[in-house]
């Protein structure tokens, strides 16, 4: 992690999505899920650099 003196802000526009793997929110929703769930889940993800 690298230490800033500037702010970030991200605002989403209606409709935008983004993979449930960059974000707070997936992650959080990834949490509830079984340990299989989760690996059939991250198995169909793509990886790609936001």
């Amino acid at each position: 992690m690298l230490k800033s003196t500037h702010r970030i802000r991200y605002s989403a526009k209606i409709g935008e999505t983004r993979p449930i793997q960059v974000n707070s929110m997936g992650k959080a929703l990834m949490s509830l899920l079984t340990p299989d769930e989760r690996r059939a889940t991250v198995a169909k993800l793509s990886f790609e650099m936001h």
